[in-house]
């Protein structure tokens, strides 16, 4: 789009200057990378936030034209044991905000699993909802190819694991050396999620 401005010069009030702004050749505004908020292992119940960073400000409006309104929404390479071929995804919270940044989150839910979290559709679903720029022009929702540089799976290390608790490390403060009758020796260990301990 273009727009005419005429403006006076001073001091001579009757010499003016057209000034043609054009702003289509501004540059278009598209995803810059995908990152986890927080890298590490999800079990149910916990809410992970995935990032996605634009190379310019943007923010989200309602499609009058579209009759499915909802936040957008990022498909996640999650398994679910329990829900069979449900996708997962994670939800847009950033409604309203004017920002370089849009968070999505996703709350773990029983059966979920995955040894790294991506996403398999290169791009965000709209569902209803246009991302614009300050200049009013449509965003490109297109997410960087899985693996390559910028994308979720390149930037972050979130795992879901929704089985079991395991063993990640066991530690102990005493370190190395001898002891002798009598003495108490404390000794960490460290599960993948949450544990209760029953009995003695």
């Amino acid at each position: 789009s273009s727009s005419t401005l005429t403006a006076f010069l001073v001091p001579s009030l009757s010499t003016t200057k057209t000034i043609r702004i054009d702003t289509s050749a501004a540059p278009l505004v598209v995803i810059k990378r995908v990152f986890a908020e927080a890298d590490g292992e999800y079990t149910v119940g916990d809410t992970f936030v995935i990032v996605v960073e634009f190379t310019a400000e943007v923010r989200i409006d309602s499609d009058d034209e579209a009759g499915d309104f909802g936040p957008p929404v990022m498909e996640l390479t999650l398994t679910n044991q329990t829900h069979g071929s449900k996708p997962a995804v994670a939800k847009c919270t950033s409604f309203g905000d004017i920002s370089r940044e849009l968070r999505f989150e996703h709350t773990v839910e029983e059966g979920e699993t995955s040894s790294d979290v991506g996403y398999p559709t290169p791009k965000l679903l709209r569902k209803g909802t246009l991302v614009t720029d300050n200049l009013g022009r449509v965003v490109n929702l297109t997410l960087p190819a899985s693996g390559a540089k910028g994308s979720l799976s390149n930037t972050s290390a979130l795992v879901v694991n929704t089985g079991a608790p395991r063993v990640v490390k066991v530690t102990s403060a005493a370190g190395s050396g001898e002891f002798g009758a009598g003495a108490v020796i404390a000794i960490v260990v460290t599960f993948s999620h949450p544990v209760v301990v029953t009995g003695t």
